[in-house]
């Protein structure tokens, strides 16, 4: 009779691999910023403000750029994480997705350095994080943490802005 040993394997990640991790994530700071401006300054922000029915929509051209932006990002940064083989990109992706979104109403009134600086080091702090959430064998492990972490977060940002 044959015996069947079940064991939690947990991946690991490399050095060389962590480091790749971050880049991504800092990489997709980067364009986040840049992508934030040029939606607010060609698409949102003349569509919002051409008339003066609706200033609301107006004044908070910044952050519905910032959040448009966040979701091209995740969208270019998961297939960048799977043409390098990354563990997850979908799980890393949409994590960070979830826990940065409202990132350029956070960064209001921040100098444009400020706000690129941010945008780096958040990014890649987050696709680090959950890239370690990742290194779970069991996919529904990896998804319950990841939603823990977000919802653990997106709290702490709450209770931090009262």
């Amino acid at each position: 009779m044959a015996k069947t040993i079940m064991s939690e394997v947990v991946t690991v990640h490399p050095l060389r691999e962590w480091a790749r991790i971050i880049g991504i994530g800092a990489g997709a700071g980067l364009v986040y910023w840049i992508l934030t401006i040029l939606l607010n300054r060609y698409i949102v922000e003349p569509a919002a403000c051409r008339q003066f029915a609706d200033l609301a929509l107006c004044v908070n051209a910044m952050p519905i750029a910032g959040n448009i932006a966040n979701i091209l990002v995740a969208v270019i940064a998961l297939l960048v994480m799977i043409r390098m083989g990354i563990v997850r990109p979908l799980v890393i992706a949409l994590a960070t997705l979830g826990v940065l979104w409202g990132l350029a109403s956070w960064t209001v009134g921040f100098s444009s350095g400020q706000i690129l600086l941010s945008a780096i080091v958040l990014y890649a702090l987050s696709y680090a994080l959950f890239a370690w959430v990742t290194r779970a064998t069991q996919l529904w492990v990896t998804i319950v943490i990841s939603i823990v972490v977000i919802v653990a977060i997106r709290l702490g940002l709450a209770l931090v802005t009262l």
